[in-house]
């Protein structure tokens, strides 16, 4: 075997070996008394804070009914295409200022 080979066995051995080991500690390994100790700790009842201002359900017809929806309340000023869109072709091109009788 030349070392290119031997590299890539060692390699997939290893992997291997990671891969059994995280089995192992995932599967067969019984927990310790630090890991039961942390699921004791885990399943014991939480209080839960209400987040909804209204109760304890997502129902927004208390909301509502106080201030009803309005649509369309803002008026906004129409446009004229002609006189306010765009800029005039005059303005686009300005010509250049020459000076030649000055030195």
């Amino acid at each position: 075997m030349n070392i290119k080979q031997t590299i890539q066995v060692v390699i997939i051995v290893g992997a291997f070996g990671g891969a059994a080991m995280v089995l192992y500690n995932g599967l067969i390994k019984s927990p310790t008394e630090e890991e039961t100790a942390q699921e004791t700790v885990a399943t014991q009842p939480v209080t839960v804070e209400q987040i909804l201002p209204y109760g304890d359900k997502l129902d927004f017809k208390g909301v509502l009914s106080q201030k009803p929806l309005q649509f369309n309340t803002i008026e906004y000023p129409k446009l004229n295409a002609s006189a306010e869109v765009g800029i005039p072709e005059q303005s686009l091109i300005t010509p250049l200022t020459t000076s030649a009788g000055k030195k």
